[in-house]
């Protein structure tokens, strides 16, 4: 049995139930609390006969294979939900979630349209497993303080009918996404250099701020494949 501590929020997990259940009533006997919610697992088989776990996270669904060693991270129940809650559907498939920033402010206002619910929705959807939504999310996520314009409204709902669309796709992490990630890079450097284990990417826009004409910039550090760090501003 292993067990987290992140301030008052915990996570314990284990093969044995019972033994998962009576620790939990041995902690909470000395410090009293409030159970959280159980992450059920279970097993699937792909079609290359590969066994994978599944566990129910909160608002993501989780596969892990220990064969293949690799893991996935999906959101698409989440985003159906979304979808659902909001009242979208995908009339015709939607491959980009992009739009012209600079029209963002054209057009009337729509004051009943809920813009900071569902921008809240997408920015967890793209820190969660979706990063290829985040620029177009934080796009939009700089005019909430606005009353929605139409034009809001409808890069709101693309960039949702994009995810929609793509629901299956997700964070997927394996030594094989790990050494085609290497050997993109070893294609992108001068000849001689080798791929380095620590890789720092940058990204800069220029002007690109409807107000103000600022610049953005945004890094991301990686160790192999797998994220470490990314600020941005």
């Amino acid at each position: 049995m292993k067990m987290s501590v992140y301030v008052d929020d915990n996570a314990t997990g284990g093969p044995d139930k019972r033994e998962l259940e009576k620790e939990l009533a041995d902690i909470l006997a000395q410090a009293p609390g409030r159970p959280g919610r159980r992450i059920d697992t279970g097993e699937v088989v792909d079609e290359q006969g590969t066994a994978w776990i599944s566990m129910d996270f909160p608002g993501s669904d989780v596969f892990y294979s220990r064969g293949a060693r690799s893991v996935t991270i999906s959101v698409g129940s989440y985003i159906r939900k979304m979808c659902k809650r909001f009242g979208l559907a995908v009339v015709r498939p939607v491959w980009s979630p992009n739009f012209d920033e600079s029209k963002l402010l054209e057009g009337k206002t729509v004051k009943d349209f809920p813009v900071r619910s569902v921008v809240g929705a997408l920015q967890w959807i793209a820190t969660t497993a979706r990063p290829d939504v985040a620029v177009p999310v934080c796009t939009l996520a700089k005019y909430t303080a606005e009353t929605p314009t139409m034009a809001i409204v409808k890069a709101s709902k693309k960039v949702a009918r994009y995810l929609l669309t793509t629901q299956d796709e997700g964070a997927k992490y394996s030594p094989e996404f790990g050494r085609q990630f290497s050997q993109i890079c070893s294609e992108l450097l001068p000849e001689g250099r080798d791929v380095p284990k620590v890789h720092l990417f940058s990204g800069a826009s220029f002007a690109s701020t409807n107000k103000g004409r600022q610049s953005a910039h945004t890094q991301q550090q990686k160790q192999s494949m797998w994220p470490l760090l990314t600020p941005s501003s």
